[in-house]
């Protein structure tokens, strides 16, 4: 006895669409604003999980509250999807590094959201425990800082005092020596919200550009490794920096157009905020 195969016709996958879209909708005053993020098309949503941090095991995690966030048109950007598709330089370099361009779309937009929500009604995030706060520095710091690039100043009230270099050598030995023997190469996951109000606001551009950078570094560095695609046509960028740079710009995060033509105000923004970042965390992708 044969097996009977039914197959949908076009109307029947429209209604189960339409239905799942429909699904998302958590308010009597949402409504599905735009439809592209297909919820048939599960693979649309394998850069912004990597994006998210995922791996294997949680792939999905945040991708609903970007899911509702994107199709209810919640998140406001000062960019329309026109404008990053009619932008030949960032799609060229997309499509030179070899990836795809409507999933690359959506974690743009994804990132954007991400970063904006970090730094405006955001909370304030401290590690709660010591081992995730000496991770954290040496992340900061990098591991191969010398004992003259760090200065450390102790402050009382109003009073500032003064560390003798033989205190300093202390404090950075033990530093290191906790580093090494508890946290390198480890994934410590122990986090706690400072306020719970989301009620704090940077207005610095210059954080959210470096946020984004280490977002989007990540992101290119878990879809590509090292691999450097042959470049065929010189007139195309592979630059990955100097794409994340010309991104700054279609974010409207700058609006100095040397941003568009080299990645060297980029490099000076990463320089001048490493190591100053404030620990914030998002109020939607919690």
């Amino acid at each position: 006895m044969g097996v009977k195969r039914y197959f949908m016709n076009e109307k029947d996958v429209d209604a189960i669409r339409e239905s799942m879209y429909e699904s998302l909708l958590m308010d009597e005053n949402d409504k599905i604003v735009h439809w592209d993020f297909d919820p048939m098309r599960r693979e649309l949503r394998e850069y912004v999980d990597i994006a998210c941090g995922c791996d294997e095991q949680t792939y999905g995690i945040r991708t609903p509250q970007f899911e509702y966030r994107y199709c209810t048109g919640k998140i406001k950007m000062p960019f329309a999807k026109s404008d990053y598709l009619a932008n030949d330089d960032i799609i060229a370099t997309v499509m030179g590094l070899g990836l795809d361009v409507e999933k690359f779309w959506f974690a743009l937009v994804f990132i954007y959201d991400y970063v904006e929500t970090s730094f405006k009604n955001c909370g304030l995030v401290k590690p709660a425990s010591l081992d995730k706060a000496v991770q954290n520095l040496f992340k900061e710091l990098g591991e191969d800082f010398t004992d003259d690039d760090i200065e450390i100043t102790l402050k009382k009230n109003r009073k500032k005092v003064e560390v003798l270099p033989v205190i300093k050598r202390g404090i950075l030995d033990w530093l290191r020596e906790t580093y090494e023997r508890e946290c390198k190469g480890r994934k410590i996951h122990y986090y706690g919200i400072d306020t719970g109000n989301f009620d704090e606001t940077y207005p610095s551009t210059s954080f959210r550009i470096y946020r984004t950078v280490e977002m989007y570094r990540d992101m290119l560095n878990t879809l590509l490794g090292d691999n450097r695609p042959k470049q065929p046509d010189k007139s195309v960028s592979l630059n990955r920096l100097l794409l994340i740079s010309r991104i700054c710009y279609l974010y409207e995060f700058t609006y100095n157009d040397s941003f568009l033509y080299s990645d060297d105000s980029l490099k000076g923004i990463i320089k001048s905020c490493k190591g100053r970042m404030p620990a914030t965390y998002s109020a939607v992708y919690l």
